[in-house]
């Protein structure tokens, strides 16, 4: 077994979108309770979209709270898994590596769209855009996001020291 020398556990966070999927939550069964309080007699169809939206939004709100990142350095390769997504880790050995870049994006420009990419990149993250981009020698571009990119950049920088 390869020795660990960067491991970390991240989860996601994003209290923008607890805040408003729990409003949308509440907006939506309010808007249920007046309608039932006020004794309407709601259709079937009505009755669905309620249901379905209340049982979507919760179901979505669980779904992101289960969410998990694992990310480990070794002097094998670099490991990742998000959870649920992924049921084994998955690995990109050094020998496959043809370059890596640390990103670190500042909390308010994650919000402008400047960190939107095209270029077909497999991201796994729960954090935003922070963590290391690597590119491999088959064309692959991959983005495994970090809380703490700093300490990722001297485990990789260690990594790639002794293995040239």
């Amino acid at each position: 077994m390869a020795k660990k020398l960067y491991k970390e556990t991240s989860r996601f966070k994003g209290l923008l979108f607890y805040g408003l999927t729990g409003l949308l939550f509440l907006l939506t069964a309010g808007r249920l309770t007046q309608l039932l309080l006020a004794g309407e007699q709601l259709t079937a169809a009505e009755w669905i979209f309620f249901l379905l939206t209340l049982l979507g939004l919760g179901a979505l709100v669980w779904y992101v709270s289960r969410l998990r990142m694992k990310l480990s350095v070794t002097e094998k390769g670099i490991s990742y898994k998000l959870s649920p997504l992924h049921s084994h880790k998955q690995r990109i050995p050094w020998e496959e590596v043809e370059s890596y870049r640390i990103v670190k994006t500042p909390i308010a420009q994650q919000f402008h769209g400047g960190n939107i990419t095209f270029n077909h990149e497999k991201r796994f993250s729960t954090n935003g855009r922070n963590g290391v981009e690597i590119h491999t020698r088959s064309g692959d571009v991959y983005f495994l996001g970090s809380n703490r990119p700093g300490e990722l950049k001297k485990a990789l920088k260690g990594v790639f020291k002794r293995n040239k």
